[in-house]
């Protein structure tokens, strides 16, 4: 899991002559931070909920004007390829405006519920009616326990964070305030059983925090195999994540290199039929690698399972056409770089996700890589 984690916003200068500028960031058109009264000089620490991505993210930054549409003052894009850089800053300075954005890409956790079991419950009488609420948010219950009962969470919607998380537990009352259970924080990776004994209850809540990208290579190959031939095809359900965590499929891929050009992805899952890359020497062992029998087996992923699916080299065969346009969710991105002779199947392709084909898109390797790239983007 890549994140986007926003830093602090300078403005060097404002749009406006007269008033300070009301200043607000849409990523991909969505509205993430703002509106903030900004003046020469001033700068806002971003307290902003990071985001998970792994295709190309698009920053566009506004100044909000009461009688007039909103004047946007730059814009650019954000690659997850850039995990591990540091952190970077944009300017934006279009019309008169100047304004410095620093962020970092960074690497969260995910956490995985698996279990709670109730010891002893709150009440004296009933059964408790407990819900759990992390850093603030509820994202289980209302469960109804009694003394000695076990629930599997297996199949909860997990929590995606970057330093630490707090759970709370609470018992739910009809009548009265809910009585709170306990809390834990969780910052370190791994399995954990959490206790929650306050007000007379006790509760046991067993998690595991992940680093999303290796383990889920590692899930991934328990349930379809090491040299998987496409009779077994992974869920999102089996592995214990939710649809809003990002993946992506790099079909071919060999993992990312620097060498005389930029290739490949931090963060994809690289499916191919070969253990070692085969490019450039040293061939070294292909990293989160999800193995292939052959390019004639299905992809072993359920339909919808990526957010991104890529191809560098790999030729587009009408085989891969129909298994990318299977597994690529709605609204999903496929990326492209290709070489010449594959138009028939790039437009097929676009048929099939009731789409079209963008020829000219934001390139994060700047047409370096097998040609310029070519983007769809699914429309189930």
């Amino acid at each position: 899991m890549i994140l986007l984690n926003f830093v602090k916003i300078k403005c060097n200068s404002t749009e406006g002559w007269v008033t300070d500028d009301q200043i607000y960031l849409k990523v991909n058109g969505k509205k993430v931070f703002g509106d903030y009264k900004m003046g020469k000089g001033k700068i806002v620490e971003l307290a902003v909920e990071p985001i998970d991505f792994v295709s190309p993210l698009e920053l566009r930054l506004y100044d909000h004007d009461t009688f007039d549409p909103d004047d946007c003052l730059g814009l650019t894009h954000v690659i997850a390829n850039d995990y591990g850089v540091g952190k970077k800053t944009v300017n934006f300075n279009k019309d008169g405006a100047n304004y410095d954005l620093t962020y970092q890409i960074i690497s969260g956790k995910y956490l995985k519920f698996e279990k709670i079991k109730c010891n002893s419950t709150e009440g004296w009488v009933t059964d408790d009616q407990i819900y759990l609420k992390v850093n603030g948010k509820k994202v289980f219950g209302n469960y109804e326990m009694g003394k000695g009962k076990t629930i599997d969470l297996t199949k909860t919607k997990g929590v995606s964070f970057t330093n630490s998380v707090e759970l709370k537990l609470y018992d739910h009352d009809a009548f009265d305030p809910d009585d709170f259970l306990g809390s834990n924080t969780v910052s370190d990776l791994g399995t954990e059983k959490l206790s929650f004994k306050e007000d007379g209850a006790n509760y046991d809540l067993n998690i595991n925090v992940l680093r999303p990208l290796e383990y889920l290579v590692k899930d991934i190959r328990k349930i379809v195999g090491e040299n998987a031939d496409g009779t077994i095809k992974v869920t999102r359900e089996k592995l214990g994540i939710s649809d809003d965590l990002s993946i992506q499929v790099d079909v071919g891929g060999e993992g990312y290199k620097k060498e005389s050009i930029t290739s490949g992805f931090k963060a994809a899952l690289n499916m191919n039929n070969v253990y070692k890359t085969t490019t450039t020497p040293p061939y070294l062992p292909i990293e989160n690698l999800i193995k292939i029998k052959d390019w004639n087996v299905d992809y072993p992923f359920a339909d919808n399972f990526a957010d991104y699916v890529t191809i560098q080299g790999c030729p587009l065969t009408d085989h891969n056409v129909n298994e990318i346009a299977r597994i690529i969710k709605n609204n999903g991105e496929v990326g492209l770089w290709l070489t010449d002779g594959y138009e028939r199947q790039t437009k097929a392709l676009a048929k099939k996700l009731n789409s079209t084909v963008e020829t000219n898109p934001f390139d994060e390797f700047n047409g370096a890589v097998g040609g310029k790239k070519i983007k769809i983007i699914a429309r189930k």
